[in-house]
């Protein structure tokens, strides 16, 4: 992560807290923070911490919008993309794993 995502993160992260904090019933403005920290966290390579960002906001805005709604797809595509890092990650040790015991042969 570069210095300045580095510093955009972290001010992301200082607004979701406030909002949390002075606005918990702006539950639009804290999914937006978090669908944003997912889409950093992402792009960082902390698959964990966007994974947790986009379910909060996922399920900020189920429960604003309904299923049927463009902001909770996009949540929705958020996890998608977390689970597809994920899986390409597990593929790649599994296939390095699999040819270090093809060595050991």
């Amino acid at each position: 992560m570069t210095q300045i995502q580095s510093t955009y993160v972290d001010r992301l992260e200082h607004q979701l807290a406030q909002a949390k904090h002075r606005h918990p019933a702006n539950n639009a403005y804290i999914s937006k923070i978090c669908a944003r920290l997912g889409d950093e966290y992402v792009h960082s390579g902390d698959i964990a911490k966007a994974e947790a960002a986009y379910a909060e906001s996922y399920e900020i805005r189920l429960s604003i919008n309904g299923p049927d709604h463009l902001r909770v797809a996009r949540s929705l595509h958020g996890l998608a993309v977390c689970h597809i890092c994920q899986a390409t990650t597990h593929t790649t040790k599994r296939k390095a794993l699999l040819r270090q015991a093809k060595r050991s042969l």
